[in-house]
């Protein structure tokens, strides 16, 4: 277990290798949370991440995708077509 100083001002340094598990470096941002009295600290980024997912979880089905692949031709053909009306707009 690691552990770490709080400075005069609230500042904490993460040892090495806590940054390392949590897959953060200079400039990311971490995320505090309370559960059941414990504190938990994570990369806010890939906690986001997880939200989304998580919000998004069967959006693809309710939209009448039955397979990924059903959903990459859609994305495929709706960035072309996004494409042809920019260039044509921007010609």
């Amino acid at each position: 277990m690691a552990v770490a100083k709080v400075s005069d001002n609230g500042r904490v340094i993460l040892p090495p290798d806590v940054r390392k598990k949590l897959k953060v470096k200079d400039g990311d941002r971490v995320e505090f949370a309370e559960e059941n009295g414990r504190i938990y600290v994570m990369n806010a980024g890939l906690s986001a991440y997880r939200q989304l997912v998580k919000d998004f979880e069967g959006a693809a089905e309710k939209a009448g995708f039955h397979n990924e692949e059903e959903l990459m031709d859609y994305l495929h053909d709706f960035r072309q077509e996004y494409r042809r009306s920019w260039n044509a707009r921007n010609a």
